[in-house]
């Protein structure tokens, strides 16, 4: 099998890709910092926000039931 200059630039890309993700740390201290942050509030997540989500799940999981059920 010939190789073709596009075959070249996808093998050179693939290895900037892999090398770029071997670069990245697999911790984000900024990330954590926030996590511990938030993680401190007494009353993080929101009563409100914990209300709207536990809503927005169960109409989502009544509809897939009822998707299911026609399956």
């Amino acid at each position: 099998m010939n190789s073709t200059p596009a075959d070249s630039g996808d093998f050179a890309e693939a290895d900037a890709l892999s090398q770029a993700l071997k670069a990245t740390p697999d911790v984000r201290p900024e990330a954590v910092e926030q996590a511990r942050s938030l993680v401190s509030v007494p009353h993080y997540p929101p009563e409100e926000m914990i209300r709207r989500l536990s809503q927005l799940f169960a109409l989502e999981f009544g509809s897939s039931r009822s998707t299911d059920k026609h399956s």
